[in-house]
């Protein structure tokens, strides 16, 4: 009987034992599941912070910020690193760092710059990579990684050099890429300044260079192996009777490189748009008037003064004005991703014109006026109407994209001040046609060309700057400003402001 009941005994206190350890066990799983749980939790946590930053920094590149800001999500700092991809991707046109055949400045460079609107593959693409992680205060911790391909610049660890020193050098004529100049038979041009192309430049025709001035290169084929280097001189090129083609092999007749930003076309923008704004008028859709007072009954648009101008604001739709526009000390927002199109001419006096777009196919006039295409500008030549474009003072067109010039001439005002001057600024292409006698500067973050007659000719005093290549064919006489025509030239000033520009900027892959 006594050893039934220890018996008893003993498996009461196994049940008990074992009942004890699948508790413990079962708290211990529970346990384990809860730590599943909330290391899942923390993860995912993790992976939105990370993936949010991820999407953060890519919305910030594309509005032009600045690519070193610190990152705040969720009160925990998120680490951003941006790095270039080498090599960059080039597609389509100007891919080579070789010069194109002389003879390639055709009538098709001058096509209309509606084309670019499906033209990436004419731009040089650069890749870069972005990586975002975020770190908790327990060491959790996710990466995320995107590859990005856009046109513009980076300006990581690069220095920007100013557009005041590049002209300030006494070269009117600077191209990180190539400077040609091809003069026509019987016809003689002149440059009164340096001429400077990092890859070479390539001179035809009747043309001399003054005395104690020269054309130079920067790199020789030991700093680009395997590259070809134009450095060519053809017919009747001198120098006041001296050989001046420096050859490419001596590294002593080599000038330092240079590096020319892209047009910061935002800064110059912003430095410029109005805060108040005195009427708007919501178009409704895109409209065609005669005159601006259609869209304005009863306003005085005479009452602007030049310290104090009308700024009108357009909304809703492209608009087209079918007659003569004059503006006296008013400032134009045609608000949006809309354009401005002018069937005729445009006479403007203090006054300043924004939009996304800007046509005008007869004549301008311009006396202290700037000019703003979030895209493009184009002045294009009606074939019916002898046109040009006028200025006095300072006068300056910029675009985020690019400028197309296709006028009978360019000149300064009979009654042009002394230090009237025509500022041509685009983040991309520049092209220009015509007789163009003018104190200007043009300053492409892409090409700049100019095609013309022998009967014409590219007469500055000023300068052009180009990122990639610089081609003239027509007579030249080109004199560079002097170092204080540069300094007073705020709008070129403007442009010195680093520019984190990533235009186009797509995602390739992300992880």
């Amino acid at each position: 009987m006594k050893r039934q009941g220890g018996f008893i005994l003993v498996a009461a206190l196994g049940a008990m034992v074992l009942i004890l350890i699948l508790g413990l066990g079962s708290a211990f799983m529970a346990q384990t599941n809860l730590n599943v749980a909330r290391n899942l939790k923390v993860n995912s946590q993790m992976r939105y912070l990370a993936e949010g930053g991820l999407d953060y920094q890519i919305a910030a590149l594309r509005q032009g910020r600045d690519p070193n800001a610190t990152l705040q999500l969720a009160g925990l700092s998120v680490g951003a690193i941006l790095t270039e991809l080498d090599p960059p991707t080039e597609l389509a046109e100007d891919n080579s760092d070789e010069e194109p055949p002389i003879d390639d400045i055709t009538d098709d460079v001058l096509d209309d710059t509606e084309q670019d609107d499906a033209a990436t593959g004419s731009e040089t693409r650069n890749l870069i990579s972005v990586q975002v992680d975020v770190e908790n205060a327990t060491g959790a911790r996710y990466s995320t990684q995107a590859v990005l391909a856009y046109d513009g610049t980076l300006g990581i660890g690069s220095q920007h050099t100013t557009f005041s020193t590049l002209l300030g050098s006494n070269r009117a004529l600077a191209s990180e890429r190539y400077v040609r100049i091809t003069t026509p038979k019987s016809t003689t041009s002149v440059i009164n300044t340096n001429v400077h192309g990092n890859y070479g430049f390539n001179l035809k025709g009747t043309l001399g260079i003054t005395a104690g001035h020269r054309a130079t290169a920067a790199y020789t084929k030991a700093t680009r192996p395997g590259r070809k280097i134009k450095v060519i001189c053809k017919d009747k090129v001198t120098n006041n009777g001296s050989a001046y083609c420096i050859d490419p092999e001596t590294p002593a007749n080599m000038d330092a490189p240079i590096s020319v930003p892209k047009p910061n076309y935002l800064a110059v923008k912003a430095a410029h748009m109005p805060t108040t704004i005195n009427h708007s008028v919501n178009l409704g859709g895109n409209r065609t008037v005669d005159k601006l007072s259609t869209l304005l009954p009863g306003v005085n648009l005479n009452s602007g003064t030049p310290s104090n101008p009308l700024v009108i604001k357009l909304s809703g739709g492209d608009v087209t004005f079918t007659s003569d526009m004059v503006l006296t000390n008013v400032i134009l927002i045609v608000d949006g991703k809309h354009s401005l199109k002018l069937e005729h001419k445009l006479t403007a006096t203090n006054s300043m014109v924004f939009a996304e777009k800007i046509w005008v196919r007869e004549d301008l006039k311009f006396d202290n006026t700037k000019i703003f295409a979030d895209r493009d500008i184009r002045f294009d030549k009606d074939n019916t109407n002898s046109n040009a474009i006028t200025y006095d003072n300072t006068v300056t067109l910029a675009a985020g994209r690019n400028i197309k010039l296709m006028s009978n001439s360019i000149n300064e005002a009979d009654h042009a001040s002394p230090h009237s001057r025509f500022n041509v600024i685009a983040q991309r292409k520049i092209v220009a046609k015509g007789n163009i006698t003018a104190t200007a500067f043009f300053v492409a973050g892409d090409k700049f060309q100019y095609k013309n007659k022998k009967s014409s000719q590219l007469k500055l005093v000023g300068g052009v700057i180009s990122k990639k290549r610089i081609d003239i064919k027509g007579v030249v006489n080109i004199s560079g400003a002097t170092n204080a025509e540069i300094a007073s030239n705020t709008d070129l000033q403007l442009a010195e402001t680093p520019t984190y520009n990533y235009s186009n900027l797509e995602v390739l892959n992300r992880k």
